[in-house]
């Protein structure tokens, strides 16, 4: 007797890599906070203070948009690999699993170009 589909493997493979995905947007975004702040700060203090930190704070925001991107590109990768062991009667019809790495990969692309706009400006 044939097994019924279920694609609650997927899904929840699915919900996964969006847990990641979510959580890498998160650490992006507290990225660009931390090299931001550090400006806004400088540029509301009366007098000069002592130069040198502004460059360890962009550092450290670089670095976290930098985690967020691997953590997008993890997340796709752990996917596809849980995907591989999803049998193809459990996927259903007209339903493209592979749209949300396109999400994932797209978000690191992004983080990417974040990272290079945070160490030129």
């Amino acid at each position: 007797m044939a097994q019924a589909p279920d694609p609650r493997v997927l899904f929840a493979a699915e919900r996964t890599l969006l847990a990641w995905v979510r959580s890498s947007i998160s650490v992006t975004a507290l990225g660009f906070v931390v090299a931001k702040f550090a400006l806004l700060i400088e540029s509301l203090q009366i007098r000069p203070s002592v130069t040198g930190h502004h460059w360890l704070a962009v550092a450290i925001g670089i670095g976290l948009v930098i985690a967020g991107i691997f953590m997008s590109v993890l997340g796709a990768v752990q996917y596809r690999v849980a995907l591989r062991n999803v049998p193809p009667s459990d996927i259903p019809p007209g339903y493209r699993p592979h749209a949300v790495e396109i999400v994932a990969y797209s978000l690191a692309a992004l983080g990417i170009l974040l990272a290079f706009y945070l160490a030129i400006a």
